[in-house]
């Protein structure tokens, strides 16, 4: 465990079921797959954290975009964490299914397909996103680079401009 999370903070990719580390540019999702970036900013001096994730086809059609602020939340695993629960919870309401989610967070993703659970409070928002894909039929998590995350980063860095969703 240990190993892993020094190669994640070396940039290196851990053998971890299902991710994998793709090119630095965003690469179209399969067949019948739509794509969910996922990605989230501190703003320390206003003291809140802001998320955002990008829908995009394989045709690199961007279908739509969201983002919301977190007054209190400082911590960017917690942040990166929210973020996804927040796509996951799109992707419900709008009732889709052949979903891949994607984070430039490699800590988050191994926390969303590993077993290994403690009472965090960034596992206890992992077990909502867990549930949430109890709802979406073939949902996959991956990590990509945060070159390949550029749309939704600068989404993110956005919001605290902005309040509520954007769609």
């Amino acid at each position: 465990m240990l190993r892993n999370l020094n190669n994640a903070r070396r940039g290196h990719s851990a053998s971890v079921h299902n991710t994998r580390v793709i090119p630095i540019v965003w690469q179209k999702p399969p067949v019948g797959f739509i794509k969910i970036n996922s990605d989230a900013a501190i703003f320390k001096e206003a003291r809140m954290a802001g998320t955002g994730f990008v829908v995009r086809n394989g045709n690199d059609d961007c279908r739509a975009a969201g983002s919301n602020i977190f007054p209190g939340i400082l911590d960017p695993l917690t942040a990166e964490v929210i973020g996804i629960r927040e796509a996951l919870s799109w992707v419900k309401k709008q009732k889709l299914h052949s979903v891949i989610i994607e984070s430039d967070s490699q800590l988050v993703i191994q926390s969303l397909l590993s077993n290994n659970r403690n009472r965090s409070e960034v596992d206890f928002i992992v077990y909502d996103c867990l549930f949430l894909c109890h709802f979406i039929n073939d949902v996959h998590f991956g990590y990509c680079k945060r070159s390949a995350n550029c749309a939704t980063h600068t989404l993110v860095r956005n919001t605290s401009s902005m309040s509520g969703l954007i769609y």
